[in-house]
């Protein structure tokens, strides 16, 4: 298609007001069937009033029942007789746990590999909305424990080792899961530190309240406050003597009191059951310690009701319970219908797009001695070792998923260098004594040019229920004695290690050439893995945990949790002083990059003013690449224990050969605080400051100093206002029925841009006129009022190229996001539809100049995106 200028640019002021969820005054339903509307069936009362009058209309019986799981373990009792549904469950870290094949998603550590808030949300909601899909209500599985030492099995689960990482990806998770009305249900609360079967019911976990809440307890505060999460899972462990399931101080004092929790807990499956059959408590122990729903076991069921009707449990405390329960199906729309699940989310095509970048997004290049990578797509490579031919997605049990297909590392690198001579030979297992694959393996090295070996762990070596099965963090099994003798063969090895939890190479570092780190990406790993071998695609994570040389620089592996402050990842190798293999957020790239021009927006300020600091990065290579901006805090003079420095800031960004942006960063006061166990409050302390940027927590070339000079109490943490929000469908009734109220703004109308194109129309005597936009185009549309909460924008478009991005963003082409599309190809130029863009779960308000920008797909940039005619806002004009 002929691309033509732009001769002239049209500038316009926009105003209209976006209509929030629950502002129209939606139809009540009867739910009772006793033909009137009662006051918990009324949509116009408050919250509080609507589970306030079904409570009051329910007998102790139904009251029990919205407490426990019905015939199925995987669905939990409504109230028929009154009209409150039920909802079900089912695990899903990184995918539905079911006995029907699913996207299998990166894993956690996967997620937190990336540094990607914006993926981390992104599979949010494609995992959301494949739930519902499938039939499920709430997800299992949105996990923010810290992963606090390289032998913890359930490292899949985890973003990694800093608490802030956790978070981050966490709250952008549990955003995108809860924007499709699918419950996040956040695991594990608490200390879920250590898996195996002989302690992992029965261990006696000890810990400070620092330690507690700054490190362990972190993510879940963010999540709960920042992620407005719905319900909260408890750990199997024992906390300072009394398991998580049935310890007020975890559940009222920490959750409730400090974090502002206000839905449900429901316990990890046996552990009411773990608490009575050990001795340690009554049902009315666990239920009056703050425990809500029980799961898979009956206790509840046979028992509740009896210990209220003996005086054991208060009235007010069943019924707070049934309350968080009641509060939550508000909130989420499923006690006033939601909107209708697509049974087209089940396995997507986006899913798997999303999936697939996940994939890419998370490799992590370690080591490239000679520039060994990226291959050349011509000769032979000999591929080895036990994960080459198969890829484990996942760590197995409640992580367990069952994909479509897999694409192994063997698999993607016939598809994307089906030129290469591939000469495979497994060698050997994951972990095992046996040699007699050896021979094979060496012959393949001896006659080709690059030797490949793909290793690691599997559902095998780590899982739930299991810590590290060889019992040290170095690759297991005869792994690293096979690549030492590959070595001697055949000079050029690259080594791919996919895991969940992080391997050690101490034992054959110095023999590898090139080390790429795939933690378990999901279905479409192999390919994402062979496209980085190749340089289709240019690795740009980062590692969510440090890479240890040896067993003995690290912590005791006990449930000893005192001073973790110091004693988590790479916060105990500064107190040590120790270096590890490879540092916590250190990955490299087929580019390089350089930092510079450091500067605060001030050097001396009080705790309760921000800080912002801004950093240049340039690109100084001849390719496109990701780089991960990093920034850490110093408190020069703490009067407390603190780490030497901590986590508090990163950015993902893209760079083309030769360009420079400008990264952003806000210091709080909550990036300076800590724990007061006296007050009970994060305080700062006035003093001294150092604010640290650079590639990773080792490599922090730009360092500036900044004091506080009063002592501040950060606020105590306001919940947001609940708001229950309107379906799909009612949306589209109220839209239907305020037609001509609805905002349209054609493609044209833009006050800047910075492309050169000039508007097409759809033929000679048509109106309509178009855009056509290529990769990297943007347009801006000045003072735009997007009311007090923005809902969604529709965006009229047309391409046959699937897979581009559509970007909607604040005051610059990069500033911040409040909407994004993946396109799917709508059949040709000539076919146009209209496209819907979700923006609540961003809660954008307030007058903006809004930005869209077009990305195209990989190896597409040269190609138009899309036709884009007009973008359409659900509101009025002022």
């Amino acid at each position: 298609m002929k691309i033509i200028s732009i001769d002239k640019v049209v500038s316009v002021t926009i105003c209209f007001v976006v209509f929030g969820f629950g502002v129209f005054a939606q139809e009540s339903k009867d739910l009772n069937k006793n033909g009137k509307i009662d006051i918990y069936e009324d949509r116009s009362k408050s919250i509080d009033e609507r589970i306030a009058d079904a409570i009051n209309r329910m007998t102790l019986n139904e009251k029990v029942n919205m407490l426990t799981r019905n015939a199925s373990s995987w669905a939990y009792s409504g109230s028929e007789r009154l009209g409150i549904p039920e909802f079900t469950c089912h695990d899903g870290p990184h995918g539905v746990r079911d006995e029907r094949p699913s996207t299998a998603y990166p894993t956690t550590v996967a997620r937190g590999a990336a540094f990607d808030r914006d993926l981390s949300y992104r599979i949010g909601v494609a995992e959301g909305k494949e739930f519902r899909a499938q039939g499920w209500n709430m997800r299992l599985g949105n996990s923010v424990d810290v992963n606090r030492h390289p032998l913890y099995g359930r490292a899949s689960e985890s973003a990694g080792e800093d608490p802030f990482l956790c978070a981050e990806i966490g709250v952008a998770n549990v955003l995108g899961t809860q924007s499709t009305g699918c419950i996040s249900n956040l695991k594990h609360f608490i200390l879920n530190t250590r898996e195996n079967i002989a302690v992992r019911k029965n261990n006696q976990a000890v810990i400070d309240e620092r330690s507690l809440v700054e490190i362990y307890g972190y993510p879940f505060k963010e999540a709960i406050q920042k992620g407005n999460s719905w319900s909260i899972m408890t750990a199997h462990s024992r906390v300072n003597g009394l398991h998580s399931s049935d310890n007020p101080f975890v559940l009222n004092t920490v959750l409730r009191d400090y974090f502002g929790f206000r839905y449900f807990v429901l316990n990890d499956w046996s552990s009411v059951s773990d608490v009575i059959q050990q001795n340690e408590g009554t049902v009315a122990d666990v239920f009056n310690s703050g425990h809500d729903l029980e799961t898979s076991t009956t206790f509840y069921k046979n028992k509740l009701a009896k210990e209220v009707e003996a005086g054991n449990v208060s009235v007010q405390r069943l019924n707070e319970a049934v309350g968080r329960v009641l509060r939550m199906l508000l909130v989420s729309g499923m006690f006033d219908g939601q909107t209708k699940a697509n049974p087209a989310d089940y396995s997507s095509k986006e899913a798997i797009a999303v999936s697939r970048e996940g994939a890419q997004k998370s490799l992590v290049l370690l080591k490239n001695s000679k520039n060994i990578l990226p291959l050349k797509k011509t000769g032979s490579i000999a591929l080895i070792g036990p994960n080459a031919a198969v890829l484990p997605v996942d760590a197995g049990s409640s992580s367990t998923v069952r994909p479509l297909y897999t694409v192994s590392v063997l698999e993607g690198i016939t598809e994307v260098a089906p030129g290469i001579k591939i000469n495979y030979a497994k060698g050997c297992e994951v972990n095992s004594d046996n040699k007699t694959g050896f021979e094979a393996a060496l012959s393949a090295a001896k006659v080709s040019d690059i030797v490949i070996f793909v290793g690691g762990l599997d559902g095998t070596q780590e899982g739930e229920g299991k810590d590290r099965q060889s019992g040290s963090s170095q690759l297991p099994g005869r792994q690293q004695e096979l690549i030492n003798q590959l070595a001697k063969v055949n000079p050029n090895v690259v080594t791919v290690v996919i895991s969940g939890g992080v391997c050690a190479l101490n034992e054959s570092i110095d023999n590898i050439k090139g080390l790429l780190y795939a933690f378990y990406g999901g279905q479409e790993s192999g390919k994402a893995i062979a496209e980085a071998l190749f340089g289709d695609y240019n690795p740009g994570g980062k590692l969510p945990v440090s890479m240890p040389k040896t067993d003995a620089e690290l912590p005791e592996f006990t449930d000893d949790h005192n001073n973790h402050i110091i004693k988590v990842g790479y916060r105990w190798y500064d107190s040590e002083n120790k270096e590890p293999q490879f540092p916590f957020g250190f990955g490299l790239s087929y580019t390089t990059f350089e930092y510079s021009n450091l500067r605060l927006s001030t050097n001396k300020t009080k705790a309760d003013n921000s800080i912002d600091i801004q950093v240049d990065v340039k690109n100084t290579g001849d390719r496109e690449g990701d780089e991960v901006v990093q920034l850490y805090i110093s408190d020069e003079k703490a009067s407390v224990l603190m780490a030497k420095k901590q986590l508090k800031g990163f950015e993902r960004v893209t760079l083309q050969a030769g360009e420079q942006k400008t990264i952003n960063f806000k210091i709080t006061a909550d990036a300076l605080s800590f724990w007061d166990v006296k007050s009970k409050k994060f305080i700062v302390e006035k003093g001294k400051f150092k604010v640290m940027v650079g590639g990773s927590s080792t490599q922090l070339s730009l360092k500036a100093d900044f004091k506080i000079t009063a002592n501040y109490s950060v606020p105590d943490f306001v919940p947001s206002e609940e708001i229950i929000p309107l379906s799909k469908e009612e949306k589209e009734s109220d839209i239907k029925a305020n037609a001509s109220t609805l905002l349209r703004v054609n493609a044209t109308d833009f006050y800047k841009t910075n492309q050169s194109d000039k508007p097409s129309k759809d033929n000679e005597n048509s109106n309509d006129t178009f855009l056509t936009m290529n990769d990297g185009d943007w347009l801006s549309y000045k003072n735009i009022n997007l009311g007090t909460w923005l809902n969604f924008v529709d965006m009229h478009i047309a391409t046959s190229i699937a897979n581009g991005k559509i970007e909607l963003r604040l005051g610059a082409p990069d500033g911040k996001l409040f909407g994004t599309h993946t396109i799917g190809a709508t059949g040709g130029w000539e076919s146009w539809e209209t496209i819907n863009i979700g923006c609540s779960d961003y809660r954008v308000s307030g007058t903006h100049d809004v930005y869209i920008v077009f990305k195209a797909r990989k190896n597409r940039e040269n190609q138009p995106v899309c036709l884009f005619q007009w973008w359409e806002v659900e509101g009025r004009k002022e």
